[in-house]
């Protein structure tokens, strides 16, 4: 944020409090919906942990949704995976170190605030689902909104156990029917000590298990890895522990391929070799 950015939203705060404290704004959880998540709009910094604090202080239901069925928790996680998704990061590791602090903060103001962690949620991308007075949201959580693609500097093994610790569903699915296991195998250890192994064969819209989508099933994932050693690494031992924990090697998915028949086609034989002594 600018120096700009800054004295604006600040300004604004402090105009914004008279109007609380004088009553101009009334039926505070609907009016928020068009008042406070303007101020949400980036990466969670000391200016949105402030208006948070002002709006909680003056009465603001913090699982109150917006137009597009998210809550402030939903919205703040987000923009933090938005954030990481669009490569905003600063090279400076100290102040990635530092919006990272300021994140935990809101959430964990939110969530001791009462914030549901398995609360009303859809992408801020709005890539798979768009919410109508018609439609509920899908069952999914900001927990696997937060683990959805994110990238490595967001500090996932943080925000997944805090998550679980304040009670997110490790199982919950999104809108393509995939659960935090799908979205993040990274952090399949923890996922799977808290209760996601009932779920490690669920296949998600495509019928992609997370043993699929570890060995490739995704095009981008698939070429990245290729390029990466240490990444090729990470994804055999990700095999061996879904394995373990009860994966099927041979669950397919709607076109007919299982999860041998990614890694063949993607070209990655240190995955071929794992699947096979698996049986596959």
């Amino acid at each position: 944020m600018t120096k700009g950015h800054e004295i604006y939203h600040a300004r604004h705060a402090k105009k914004l409090e008279l109007l609380l404290l004088n009553g101009a704004i009334r039926q505070l959880d609907f009016d928020c919906g068009s008042i406070l998540f303007r101020y949400i709009q980036q990466v969670p910094g000391d200016v949105e942990v402030e208006m948070i604090i002002l709006f909680l202080k003056h009465g603001l239901k913090v699982n109150t949704l917006n137009k597009h069925g998210q809550t402030l928790l939903t919205v703040a996680v987000s923009l933090l995976q938005d954030w990481c998704l669009k490569g905003m990061q600063p090279k400076d590791m100290a102040t990635v170190s530092n919006i990272l602090a300021k994140a935990q903060s809101l959430f964990e103001l939110l969530v001791d605030a009462g914030a549901d962690p398995n609360g009303g949620v859809t992408s801020s991308r709005n890539d798979y689902f768009t919410p109508s007075a018609s439609t509920d949201p899908p069952p999914s959580s900001p927990l696997g909104s937060l683990l959805m693609q994110t990238h490595p500097v967001a500090q996932v093994p943080y925000f997944l156990r805090f998550s679980l610790d304040r009670g997110a569903e490790p199982r919950a699915t999104d809108g393509k029917a995939r659960t935090p296991l799908h979205d993040q195998a990274e952090c399949i250890v923890e996922l799977l000590a808290r209760g996601a192994s009932a779920d490690v064969n669920m296949p998600d819209y495509k019928g992609w298990t997370p043993l699929a989508l570890a060995c490739g099933a995704t095009r981008d994932a698939a070429l990245k890895w290729k390029r990466d050693p240490v990444s090729i690494a990470r994804r055999v031992e990700i095999i061996k522990i879904l394995v373990h924990s009860g994966a099927d090697v041979g669950a397919k998915d709607i076109t007919g391929r299982d999860a041998l028949d990614w890694a063949v086609y993607w070209g990655l034989p240190e995955l071929e070799g794992c699947l096979l002594s698996f049986g596959a």
